[in-house]
């Protein structure tokens, strides 16, 4: 009885409400913004398992930080120049 209630509640909790949270969350933020934050999620699941699990990190784990640090960089910075063009461009 117990493995079902399990099952149930990963069906349910895990799927569903997480499902309707990020599309909730969809309503709010523009598509790119969410691209973004999700490449956050493997970043705080490392960080998150280092201090709570007390789980090692490797020279892969700070790889894949840096990588996706650069990345968020990027990508803000592209958003940012794209918004000042497109404003330069408005006011001509």
């Amino acid at each position: 009885m117990g493995d079902w209630i399990n099952i149930l509640y990963f069906g349910i909790v895990v799927t569903v409400l997480a499902f309707l949270l990020m599309y909730q969350g969809l309503s709010k933020v523009s598509a790119s913004s969410a691209g973004v934050l999700t490449s956050v999620l493997p970043l705080s699941s490392v960080i998150l398992s280092f201090f709570i699990l007390k789980e090692g990190i490797s020279f892969s784990h700070l790889l894949g930080i840096l990588f996706i640090l650069i990345a968020i960089f990027f990508i803000s910075k592209e958003s940012s120049d794209g918004e000042v063009n497109s404003k330069s461009s408005i006011s001509k």
